[in-house]
């Protein structure tokens, strides 16, 4: 007896854990299958520019020293200082400048234009922040990657609630695992033809099988990076540090305490070439200036070297420029740093080259139809049981269900096809504007909608012809096809090129083989039905 109540307290932790975050859950691990591939192969993808080769115009030393003539003309004394290098084939960066000899990472912000003659202007103070999101590369990769690691969400907000929806994912695959208890004895079978409440149900038991190991990796990994990023590195400064910002460099970043005698810095074009010249093909990503223009000056240069997604930070000194060490995380010194690079490495895939990559995005994709199946079962017991009027609501949620189910690759498919609809990369406004509008249309066609079945064929319809449009769009708005990719050796934006096709044929199918299907009305089951005799939640 005691037995059975713990095993029917743990079902219902499982099931009220993945009910509460499912929708939200689904968005996070769909979009972390798009998001391993953001950095190199979307970008290379959505601008034709993307290459290895650094932008020749940029002046890094020039840039530099302008902003922080200006700077201190205007500010006095200056901070830390973080240079966003241009996209390749662009002549544009920013460089970042704290105030008051801070080390904030929030400052006055000026943008250097090489293409304009080398003006220089000024931005508002604050906007560090935004150039973390979107400068490093496409607009395209930025939303990808921060909808999936923030939701878009203002710090640390956003971080929390990832942080939380991997701590369900953590929850929702142990207690699956326990509840189960015939799990891997049925891990090559699957019954089909019965019903269709019973093929989802197996369906996804069978998922769960097969990616419990990367589902308790990906939630344990995405929750300690959420909450590390957001709360342990703050408090760690605020409880072990007093809140003293030159001890937390000294002790996380390395880079010590400013000596006061005036040395000048060395010649950053010169550190940026000695970059390239060690690392053939790197592609710098942000260079932070410690103590510019101090004997103690640190020189961080950050970017990814090719084959190697997971980022390394190149470091010189300063005062002469000497070549100081390679390092994979923030500081070699730092056991933290080191630990959130590899919890980095691991969560994305960035361990192994584009093959493990892309074992992981399936992995993901399977993953987010594990979160999928699993609201849809737990509808369709609850409907089983409920009177009329609790089953008309679970119908909204059934309906809800399909709005996201639906709409988040309606969406994608949307800001793929607009990426290039403006004859060049699509700024972040157009790309946010297509993403939520898509959602928010797919969402409240699918509650509206008389025939669901016909309205989720209709969804699947649209998206497969959005997927199939994209490389069509990149192609008449100045980029190249695939078979030219290819010829190019761009073999990052051909395969990408045809993976899109692929997911549009795929979803054309799925369009037909729902429309041949018998309608289904608004509720899970016809109004009256009689549920079939209590569940057995053991064979659960």
């Amino acid at each position: 007896m005691a037995a059975n109540l713990s095993f029917r307290k743990l079902h219902a932790v499982h099931a009220w854990t993945g009910v509460i975050t499912a929708l939200v859950l689904f968005v996070i691990v769909l979009t972390g299958a798009v998001a391993v591939f953001a950095r190199v192969e979307v970008a290379a993808w959505a601008d034709p520019s993307i290459g290895p080769r650094l932008s020749e115009d940029f002046r890094y030393d020039a840039t530099v020293r302008a902003g922080l003539e200006r700077f201190s003309r205007d500010h006095g004394a200056h901070g830390l200082i973080i240079v966003f290098p241009p996209r390749p084939g662009s002549g544009v960066g920013h460089v970042s400048i704290a105030e008051g000899g801070g080390h904030s990472h929030d400052g006055m912000v000026y943008q250097y234009d090489a293409g304009a003659g080398g003006r220089l202007r000024a931005a508002k103070p604050g906007d560090t922040e935004i150039l973390y999101k979107t400068d490093w590369t496409t607009p395209l990769s930025s939303f990808l990657v921060h909808l999936h690691t923030d939701l878009w969400l203002p710090a640390p907000w956003g971080r929390f609630a990832t942080g939380f929806l991997g701590l369900t994912l953590l929850i929702s695959a142990v207690s699956g695992v326990v509840i189960h208890r015939k799990l891997f004895r049925r891990m090559f079978s699957f019954r089909r033809g019965r019903s269709r409440a019973v093929t989802v149900r197996e369906l996804h038991k069978t998922l769960g099988v097969w990616t419990l190991l990367f589902n308790l990796m990906i939630g344990f990994t995405g929750t300690l990076l959420s909450f590390a990023t957001a709360l342990l590195l703050p408090a760690v400064a605020l409880v072990s540090f007093g809140g003293d910002m030159e001890r937390i460099e000294a002790t996380f970043v390395g880079a010590g305490a400013p000596s006061g005698v005036y040395a000048r810095t060395a010649d950053l074009d010169g550190l940026m070439r000695d970059v390239g010249a060690r690392a053939p093909g790197f592609q710098p990503t942000i260079v932070h200036l410690h103590h510019f223009d101090d004997a103690g000056a640190l020189v961080d240069i950050s970017g990814f070297e090719p084959g190697n997604a997971s980022q390394v930070k190149y470091r010189y000194h300063g005062a002469s420029g000497a070549f100081a060490a390679r390092l994979d995380g923030i500081s070699d010194t730092a056991a933290l740093s080191k630990t959130l690079a590899l919890l980095l490495g691991l969560h994305f895939g960035n361990f192994a080259g584009p093959a493990v990559k892309a074992v992981w995005s399936v992995l993901g994709i399977v993953s987010s139809l594990l979160v999928l199946t699993g609201m849809m079962t737990w509808i369709e017991r609850r409907a089983l049981r409920a009177g009329a009027r609790a089953r008309r609501g679970h119908a909204v949620l059934s309906r809800l269900t399909a709005g996201v189910g639906f709409g988040l690759p309606l969406a994608l498919a949307g800001v793929f096809a607009a990426a290039h609809l403006t004859g060049g990369p699509a700024s972040m406004a157009v790309i946010q504007t297509v993403f939520w509008a898509g959602l928010v249309l797919s969402f409240c066609g699918m509650l509206r909608v008389r025939d669901l079945r016909a309205g989720m064929a209709f969804g699947a319809g649209v998206t497969g012809m959005l997927w199939l449009l994209a490389p069509a769009l990149k192609a008449t708005a100045g980029g190249e096809p695939f078979w030219q990719a290819f010829a190019r050796l761009r073999f990052a934006a051909g395969v990408a090129d045809l993976v899109l096709i692929g997911l549009g044929v795929l979803f054309m199918l799925l369009a037909l083989r729902l429309a041949r299907r018998g309608t289904v009305t608004h509720d899970p089951l016809p109004v009256g039905t009689a549920p079939r005799g209590p569940v057995n939640q053991a064979a659960e």
